[in-house]
């Protein structure tokens, strides 16, 4: 299971049914006879055929609205660019991450000479949108007022376009 489809079953939103013509179990094989056909699609036993509303840049916008405003001491994207090495330092490749980051930095240690808090969450994936829906699993439960949780799932019900 995907972080998104992980996300969308947090909030409460079920996959729906989708099916087309040429992978229905009830398909002739003839598009004239399937449409005039009766199709019982609530009770499909198809499995691959259930999806989840499309995860669009938009709502992915939106939400990210909602997060860098939320109450936190800090709360941050970054991309990354950690790079890969064999055993004896010789580089093998570069790859992209996509890290959003919140926490609580409430206090400083002198010691380190870093600042830091109660608590961190931090959540990063080379696809920006997984990246985006790990960190709001992540924050769910103990970080998100119930206001917010609720702007996030009517974004995510939303049907945009």
């Amino acid at each position: 299971m995907t972080e998104i489809e992980k996300l969308y079953s947090l909030v409460g939103i079920e996959p729906q049914k989708q099916c087309y013509y040429w992978d229905c179990p009830y398909s002739t094989g003839d598009i004239a006879l399937d449409l005039q056909k009766e199709k019982d699609c609530t009770n499909c036993n198809n499995p691959d055929k259930a999806v989840y509303l499309d995860f669009t840049a938009e709502k992915q916008i939106a939400i990210e609205n909602i997060i860098f405003q939320c109450n936190f001491g800090v709360c941050e994207l970054v991309r990354t660019m950690p790079a890969e090495f064999t055993e004896d330092n010789k580089f093998i490749k570069h790859y992209f991450s996509w890290s959003y980051h919140a926490g609580d930095i409430g206090y400083y240690n002198e010691i380190v000479e870093e600042p830091y808090g109660d608590w961190d969450v931090e959540y990063s994936n080379p696809d920006r949108k997984e990246a985006l829906a790990g960190f709001i699993n992540a924050l769910w439960n103990e970080h998100l007022s119930e206001e917010e949780r609720n702007e996030l799932r009517n974004i995510l019900r939303k049907e945009l376009s």
